[in-house]
């Protein structure tokens, strides 16, 4: 373990420009996913996924973010007095910050593709895998999904972001399937990177969240309807 952390600090020290602060953070966490995966050799599981159930993934990452405002009330009362919908966003520190330098394009590339690929490879993936070897189920999801948590920086991410851990440590250890789990995490960034965009008309995102939720009952209630 202590060798873990020193090694840590070498690569952060290494990878970290200041003026590419967002590249460093996801180089490191590459390199330590390839030394773990060499190292450790988990065992990740992958299978293939029909086209239906991609879309049922993509709307519940999508509730996810419908249900964020629920569980940060602070955040929510702070976006309906900016005349904001009250839903989980990265936080300013990094985004409005001008110490930070960075693609903007790359930065959308990261919330869709390179963060969730690479988080749950880590999160889900490489430690609760090796978790699981020791530990219970329940152990081990807590507990990657604090390491998750803390990963955002952030005190209301860090927040939304353990239970968000929770529900895909639970799915994964229920499906055995990485790739479900990147599905939700890429939808849950596409409706923050949704809610973000700023030439977008307010009321053009309530109907897109709301959207998701009429799709989302229509699909629970025909599933109770077939039992």
């Amino acid at each position: 373990m202590l060798t873990t952390l020193m090694l840590s600090y070498i690569l952060v020290q290494i990878f970290y420009f200041k003026t590419t602060v967002l590249v460093s953070i996801d180089l490191s966490l590459l390199i330590f996913s390839g030394i773990l995966l060499w190292v450790w050799k988990p065992i990740i599981l992958f299978d293939k996924i029909s086209a239906f159930r991609v879309f049922k993934l993509i709307v519940l990452g999508l509730l996810l973010m419908l249900l964020f405002p629920l569980l940060n009330l602070v955040l929510l009362l702070k976006n309906i007095n900016l005349g904001q919908i009250g839903v989980m966003v990265p936080s300013s520190d990094i985004l409005f910050n001008e110490n930070f330098s960075f693609s903007k394009g790359y930065y959308c590339f990261k919330l869709l593709l390179i963060g969730p690929i690479l988080e749950e490879l880590f999160f889900r993936g490489i430690i609760q895998t090796k978790l699981r070897e020791k530990c219970s189920v329940k152990t081990s999801i807590i507990m990657s999904s604090i390491f998750f948590s803390a990963w955002h920086m952030d005190i209301e991410q860090c927040i939304i972001s353990f239970l968000a851990g929770l529900l895909f440590g639970y799915i994964y250890e229920k499906n055995k399937n990485l790739l479900e789990i990147i599905i939700v995490h890429i939808s849950v960034n596409l409706g923050v990177l949704f809610a973000l965009n700023e030439n977008m008309p307010f009321h053009f995102k309530y109907l897109f969240y709301y959207g998701v939720l009429l799709v989302l009952t229509i699909i629970i209630t025909n599933k109770i309807l077939k039992r």
